[in-house]
């Protein structure tokens, strides 16, 4: 789990923070994730994360 950073959005990455560390995210689905949601990580796929 972690928390948004930088705005998540469709196709767009953002950021999340992650025990400590930085990562880019792409949303798993249609929503924007507002920075401060508290998101869970689906997959990592190379250096970013897909998040609900």
């Amino acid at each position: 789990k972690g928390i948004v950073t930088e705005t998540v959005k469709p196709h767009i990455k953002g950021r999340v923070k992650i025990g400590g560390e930085e990562w880019a995210a792409q949303v798993a689905s249609d929503v924007i994730l507002q920075k401060g949601t508290v998101v869970y990580v689906t997959r990592v796929e190379g250096n970013k994360v897909i998040v609900k």
